[in-house]
C-alpha cells in the first residue's frame, strides 16, 4: 500500500518540481544570472556524470523539489551576477567637491562679465543722449540747452520761457512728444529708458520734480547767469576734454564743487563709479570714456587746465 501511494504521487511531485525549476530559471535570468558553460572534456578523460545521476536518482525516488530535481538543476547552473553601474560614496564626494570649486571660480567671473555688459550699455546710453543733444544744438544755431534749469516749465518775469533743460532737449530728438509743463504733468510723455543707467536706479524718475536720475549734466554749458559760461558749442575751446553728461549718484546737474577735495563721494551730484570702480563720461565732442574716481579728479585738477573753473567750462 505504501509503495502504491508513493507511486501515485510521483507524477505530481515531478510536475511541481518542473514548475519550480521554470520559476527559478526565470528569476535567475531576470537578475542577470547565466549558467557557466560546462568544462570541455580532456582527451582520454571521461566527463563526470555524477550530477546527471543525482538528477535521475531524484526523479526516480520522487524526492521533494527542495532537495530534488529543481534544486539540483539550479545548483548545476553556477552563475555570476553582473555589477550594476554606479558611483561609490567617495566618487560622489569628489565630484561634488570639483563642482563646488568650479562654481566658486565661475561665479565672480560671471558677475564681472555681467557688470561689463552693463557698463557698455550705460556708455551706449550716453552716446545716444549725446546724439540727442547735438541734434538740439544744431537746430538752435549752435546754442546749448539752458544749463541753469532743473525743469523746462520755468519762465522769466515777462512770462517768457527760459528754454529747455538738458534732458528735455535731448529727448526731443528721440521720439518724445511732450515734455512736462508743470510738476507731475500727466500729459507729459515719459523720458526714454536711456536716461536710466543699468547699474543705477533703473528708472528715469519722470515726471517727478525735478528729474533726479542716474545722469547729470554740466550746469555751466548754456547757462546765461555768468558771462564766462559758454552758451554755444563753438565757445568751448576744448570740447574733447570738457565733460557734458556723466554718471552721477542721483542728480540732474553737476558743477565745479564735485571736484573739491572735501566733496563727499556719496553726495547726490558726485561722480558715480558704479561700473567696477569706474564711471562713464560723455564729453562735449560726443565721445564717451570710462574713468576711475581718482583718474577723473586728477584729470580735472591738472594745472595745465587752469583749475576746475576753467576745466568745467572748457576754457583753457
Amino acid at each position: 500500500m505504501t509503495s502504491g501511494r508513493k507511486s501515485d504521487s510521483l507524477p505530481i511531485k515531478n510536475r511541481i518540481c518542473a514548475v519550480a525549476h521554470r520559476v527559478l530559471k526565470t528569476q535567475a535570468s531576470a537578475y542577470g544570472m547565466k549558467p557557466r558553460k560546462p568544462a570541455s572534456s580532456s582527451p582520454g578523460r571521461e566527463q563526470p556524470t555524477h550530477r546527471k545521476n543525482i538528477r535521475a536518482h531524484a526523479n526516480d525516488k520522487g524526492e521533494s523539489c527542495g532537495s530534488g530535481a529543481a534544486h539540483g538543476d539550479v545548483l548545476m547552473q553556477t552563475t555570476t551576477r553582473r555589477r550594476l553601474p554606479g558611483f561609490t560614496l567617495t566618487e560622489l564626494l569628489v565630484v561634488i567637491a570639483i563642482i563646488a570649486v568650479l562654481a566658486a571660480i565661475a561665479f565672480p567671473v560671471t558677475l564681472s562679465v555681467r557688470e561689463k555688459a552693463k557698463a557698455a550699455a550705460c556708455a551706449l546710453n550716453l552716446r545716444q543722449i549725446g546724439i540727442g543733444l547735438i541734434g538740439y544744438i544744431s537746430e538752435n544755431n549752435g546754442r546749448f540747452p539752458n544749463g541753469s534749469l532743473d525743469v523746462s516749465w520755468l519762465k522769466d518775469a515777462d512770462n517768457n520761457s527760459l528754454g529747455l533743460c538738458w534732458y528735455d532737449a535731448a529727448a526731443q530728438n528721440m521720439g518724445r512728444g511732450t515734455y512736462s509743463n508743470k510738476s507731475n504733468d500727466p500729459a507729459a510723455d515719459p523720458l526714454p529708458d536711456i536716461f536710466s543707467c543699468p547699474s543705477g536706479h533703473r528708472k528715469a524718475y519722470h515726471p517727478a520734480w525735478p528729474y533726479t536720475g542716474d545722469y547729470a549734466a554740466n550746469m555751466f554749458l548754456g547757462n546765461p547767469s555768468n558771462p564766462n559760461n559758454p552758451l554755444t558749442l563753438s565757445a568751448v575751446k576744448r570740447p574733447e576734454s570738457t565733460p557734458y553728461v556723466q554718471d552721477t549718484v542721483k542728480q540732474n546737474q553737476f558743477g565745479q564743487g564735485i571736484y573739491g577735495t572735501g566733496f563727499s563721494r556719496t553726495a547726490n551730484a558726485a561722480f558715480a563709479t558704479r561700473h567696477n570702480g569706474r564711471g562713464n563720461i560723455l564729453w562735449v565732442d560726443g565721445h564717451v570714456s570710462s574713468l576711475t574716481y581718482g583718474e577723473y579728479m586728477k584729470f580735472a585738477k591738472d594745472p595745465k587746465r587752469g583749475g576746475v573753473n576753467n576745466f568745467i567750462r572748457g576754457n583753457w
